[in-house]
């Protein structure tokens, strides 16, 4: 017998009509909001342009880069990146968190 296809149905002959899949709410709680300055970057913008220090003020990991070195996608808001100047390595470009 012959089964009629719903709008939301796409025919593939190989595999036959679609099915969608409907998931239950998720019964998480909510997450906690980040704070925007969580890795302490607003406070050390005055280290921009300067050498890099022998040490940073911060509690969270720290991960020291070059401009145009690939880094991971991966995002922590309680990271405190340091880039750092291509040329020498050794004066701050930017510090942000992440």
């Amino acid at each position: 017998r012959a089964r009629s296809r719903g709008a939301g149905d796409r025919a593939d002959p190989a595999r036959g009509p679609s099915r969608r899949t409907v998931r239950p709410p998720s019964s998480d709680p909510p997450a906690r909001p980040i704070q925007p300055d969580a890795c302490g970057a607003a406070g050390l913008q005055h280290l921009v342009g300067g050498p890099v220090p022998e040490s940073f003020p911060v509690a969270g990991p720290i991960r020291v880069f070059a401009t145009g070195d690939p880094v991971t996608m991966d995002y922590n808001p309680r990271r405190l990146n340091v880039e750092v100047s291509r040329q020498n390595r050794r004066r701050i470009v930017a510090l942000s968190c992440g």
